[in-house]
């Protein structure tokens, strides 16, 4: 797995709510939900302390780089979870 790169997430996987509508159940069955919970929430802080990206000029300066652009995402800059998808689930590290 790699880090997602997105503004008010860290490396650990957690997300800040901020101005999130989040859903009252955490559940597979309103993943749908939460997907349009969060790209509709505002992106307001980029969380950093762990570095989300290999960017040069961290996740700001990558999005600023994409903002407006049509190019693939560059996979170059996504950092390693150091997790499997199973680990993650279990919520260990």
């Amino acid at each position: 797995m790699m880090v997602a790169p997105y503004w008010k997430t860290h490396g650990f996987g957690s997300v800040c709510l901020g101005s999130m509508r989040a859903p009252k159940v955490a559940s597979v069955s309103a993943m749908e939900k939460w997907e349009i919970s969060f790209y509709e929430s505002a992106f307001t802080h980029p969380n950093d302390a762990q570095r989300l990206t290999a960017h040069p000029g961290g996740s700001e300066g990558l999005w600023r780089e994409l903002a407006g652009s049509k190019q693939a995402f560059p996979a170059k800059y996504l950092h390693d979870a150091k997790q499997s998808l199973v680990q993650f689930l279990k919520g260990r590290p």
